[in-house]
């Protein structure tokens, strides 16, 4: 994605964006899904008042998030 508002996702027939990794690559693929119908530059659309009004919902793509990170969660050695 430029400052001059090229597409994220190129020309074809895509249903969609499926983002891999942590935190900040599945952010990415947000990013890209969202700005993908958009016709706007990005920050048209940055947390100031409104703005956000501004988004086109169906112009964006949807996303399948994979985190590739470990979960902080408690893990128990003993079954069951």
């Amino acid at each position: 994605m430029s400052r001059r508002g090229s597409p994220p996702i190129g020309p074809g027939d895509h249903d969609g964006v499926v983002a891999f990794g942590g935190g900040s690559a599945i952010d990415a693929g947000k990013v890209v899904a969202f700005m993908s119908g958009q016709s706007r530059p990005l920050w048209d659309f940055e947390d100031v008042g409104d703005w956000w009004t501004r988004a086109n919902p169906a112009g964006i793509a949807p996303v399948i998030a994979v985190p590739t990170t470990a979960a902080r969660a408690p893990r128990s050695a003993a079954p069951g």
